[in-house]
C-alpha cells in the first residue's frame, strides 16, 4: 500500500461525500466494493451507484498516476546527481532479470552424465530391464574374478617375502647382516609396489573398457527403443556358476525386527523401524553368483535415480583414505564391480580431500563460537563441557562427527554413504546426547530429508564390531541413548519437509545372543510410539 488521499463526491449539489482512499489500490478491494460501502454508511440512493463507481475509478487512476511519478523522479534524482554507480545498478538489473525470467535466464549446459542418467531411467522402466540387469552381473564377475586374482597373488608374495625375511633375520651374524636385512627390506617394498601397479593397471583397463562398452550398450538399445517401441532381448552367456570370491556370508536366518510409528507433535507421520543384526559391510555386498542375478541388483537400478533412496552411515577414523581398517574393506567391496554411474570411490574421496582443506581452513578461522560438530554444519554451543572428545583447534585433520558423503551404484541395496569420522571415546560407559557422532546423526538425518533419502541405516551401538568391555547393561544404555536421541531428531525431522514415511534401520554388530536381541527389540516401542491395531470384541 502506498498513501491516502483525500476523495471528495458531490452528490446533487445538496450532499458532500469526503473519504481518504488509498492510493495505489489494495488488491483485495474494488472502486465498486468502495462504492458500496459509502452508499451503505451515507444511506445514499441505489441510483448514484453508478456515477460514484465512475467517480472512484477516476480518482483511483488520477492519484496512482501521481504516486508513481513521485515515486519514479525520488528513484531517478540520485542518479541524475550521480549518487549512484550506473554500472553496479545495471549489473544488478541484469542478475534479477536472469533470475526471475527464464528467457534472459543463461541456458543450463546439458551434460554428458545428464543424458545418460535420463536414458538408464527410461531403461530401467522399459522391457530392457533384464537385459540390463544381466550385463551388469556379466560385468561384475569378470571384474570380481580379477580382483581375486590380485588379492590372491599379493596374498602370495606377501607370505613368500614374510619368510624370506624370517630366515635372513634368523641368520644374521652367520649367513645374512643387517645391512643384507635392509637391502631385502627394500626390494620386498619394490616388488609389492610393482605387483600392486601391475594389477592397478590391468583393473583399471577393465574397467573403462566396461564402462565404455556399457554406456555404449545403453545407448543403443535406448535408440532401437525410441525408434521401434520395443526391444530385442539380448541373451549375455553367463560365465561358469560358482564361487567368485565375494567376501562374507548371508545366513538364512537372520536376527530382524520391524516397527510402524507415529511421531509428530500435531499432525502425525508414520515411519517404519527396522531392527536387525549383521556385518554392517554384509548390506552392501552382492550375494554369490551362484544364484544367478542377485535380486538387489533389481532394487537398487529402480531406484537410482528417484526420490527413493536408501542410505548407510559408516563409522571411520580422521583420515580421509581408503587404506586402514574398515575403509579399506569398504573400498575393496566397491572395487569388485564397475562403478559405472559415478566417479570410482578413490577419485570421490581425492574430492572430499580437496573440499575437506577449504571447510578445515574455515574452522580454523571461526574456532571462537563453535565447537567441533559436523565439518558440514558447525553448531555452537553454551556449554562447551557438555561435548565430549574436544581436541585441539590447531589441528588439520577431522573432528569426531564430521561426515563426508560418497555415492554409488554398484552396492546392494546403498546409493549413499555417509562416512560418520568416530573415535575410541565411543566405547565409554557414559555418553552424553551431545556428543558430535550423535550430533553427527542428526545432520545424517537432516540430509535424508534435504536429499530424498527414504530409508537409512545407523549404528545402534555406534561401532560395527563388539568388544569385551561391551556388557548387557552398557549395550542397553548405549541403545536407549541412541533410540531417544534419534527419536528426537525424526520429531524434529518434520519441520524439515522431504518423505514423510521414512524407513530407519537400527544396525546391531553381527555376534549378539538372541537374548540381548529381544531386551533390544522390547526397548524400542517402549520409546517410541508403535503403531498397534485395536481389537473391538463384540458382545
Amino acid at each position: 500500500m502506498g498513501h491516502q488521499q483525500e476523495f471528495v463526491y458531490n452528490y446533487d449539489n445538496k450532499f458532500t461525500l469526503t473519504a481518504a482512499l488509498p492510493v495505489p489500490l489494495p488488491i483485495h478491494m474494488t472502486p465498486r466494493e468502495y462504492a458500496f460501502r459509502f452508499m451503505s454508511a451515507h444511506n445514499l440512493p441505489c441510483y448514484v451507484e453508478e456515477d460514484l463507481t465512475n467517480a472512484i475509478c477516476d480518482f483511483i487512476s488520477r492519484q496512482t498516476d501521481v504516486y508513481h511519478k513521485e515515486r519514479n523522479e525520488e528513484a531517478i534524482r540520485p542518479i541524475v546527481s550521480d549518487l549512484v554507480d550506473i554500472e553496479k545498478l545495471a549489473n544488478t538489473w541484469s542478475d534479477l532479470f536472469q533470475d526471475e525470467h527464464a528467457v534472459y535466464s543463461i541456458p543450463e549446459e546439458i551434460t554428458n552424465e545428464t543424458v545418460f542418467s535420463e536414458v538408464y531411467h527410461k531403461l530401467v522402466h522399459s522391457p530392457g530391464l533384464d537385459t540390463l540387469l544381466s550385463l551388469e552381473h556379466t560385468f561384475a564377475m569378470a571384474m570380481d574374478d580379477v580382483v581375486a586374482q590380485r588379492d590372491t597373488d599379493l596374498t602370495q608374495l606377501e607370505a613368500k617375502q614374510q619368510e624370506e625375511m624370517e630366515r635372513a633375520v634368523s641368520n644374521v651374524g652367520i649367513s645374512t647382516s643387517d645391512v643384507m636385512v635392509n637391502a631385502l627390506a627394500v626390494q620386498h617394498f619394490e616388488d609389492t609396489q610393482l605387483k600392486e601397479s601391475k594389477w592397478e593397471s590391468e583393473i583399471g583397463v577393465l574397467r573403462s573398457t566396461q564402462k565404455r562398452d556399457y554406456m555404449d550398450w545403453i545407448v543403443k538399445v535406448h535408440e532401437e527403443y525410441q525408434t521401434t517401441g520395443k526391444i530385442d532381448i539380448f541373451r549375455h552367456q553367463s560365465p561358469s556358476q560358482g564361487e567368485v570370491g565375494v567376501e562374507g556370508d548371508w545366513p538364512s536366518h537372520r536376527m530382524e525386527e520391524s516397527f510402524t510409528i507415529h511421531l509428530g507433535t500435531q499432525l502425525k507421520q508414520m515411519h517404519n523401524l527396522r531392527l536387525l543384526s549383521a556385518n554392517v559391510l554384509d548390506l552392501c555386498r552382492y550375494k554369490s553368483s551362484e544364484i544367478g542375478v542377485d535380486p538387489l541388483r533389481l532394487q537398487t537400478a529402480m531406484s537410482l535415480y528417484s526420490n527413493s533412496l536408501s542410505g548407510l552411515v559408516l563409522l571411520v577414523d580422521n583420515r580421509i583414505s581408503s587404506y586402514t581398517g574398515i575403509k579399506r574393506e569398504f573400498a575393496r567391496v566397491c572395487q569388485r564391480s564397475t562403478e559405472f554411474h559415478f566417479p570410482e570411490i578413490d577419485d570421490q574421496l581425492e574430492t572430499v580431500r580437496e573440499q575437506a582443506e577449504n571447510v578445515i581452513n574455515w574452522r580454523l578461522a571461526n574456532t571462537s563460537n563453535f565447537d567441533y560438530s559436523p565439518v558440514f554444519s558447525p553448531i555452537k554451543t553454551n556449554s562447551p563441557t557438555d561435548v565430549q572428545s574436544i581436541q585441539s583447534p590447531h589441528t588439520t585433520k577431522l573432528h569426531p562427527g564430521d561426515l563426508y558423503v560418497t555415492r554409488h551404484s554398484n552396492l546392494s541395496g546403498n546409493h549413499v554413504v555417509f562416512h560418520v569420522v568416530s573415535d575410541d571415546s565411543l566405547r565409554a560407559m557414559d555418553m552424553s546426547s551431545r556428543h558430535p557422532v550423535i550430533l553427527g546423526l542428526r545432520n545424517v538425518l537432516k540430509m535424508t530429508c534435504m536429499f530424498d533419502i527414504a530409508t537409512i541405516t545407523l549404528p545402534l551401538f555406534l561401532v560395527h564390531e563388539m568388544s569385551e568391555e561391551m556388557t548387557i547393561s552398557w549395550c542397553m544404555k548405549r541403545a536407549e541413548l541412541v533410540y531417544k536421541c534419534v527419536k528426537g531428531f525424526m520429531i524434529e525431522m518434520a519441520s524439515w519437509g522431504g518423505i514423510e514415511n521414512r524407513t530407519v534401520q537400527f544396525l546391531i554388530p553381527k555376534g549378539i545372543s538372541e537374548d540381548l536381541f529381544s531386551n533390544l527389540a522390547a526397548l524400542l516401542p517402549s520409546i517410541f510410539r508403535v503403531s498397534n491395531p485395536l481389537v473391538v470384541k463384540s458382545t
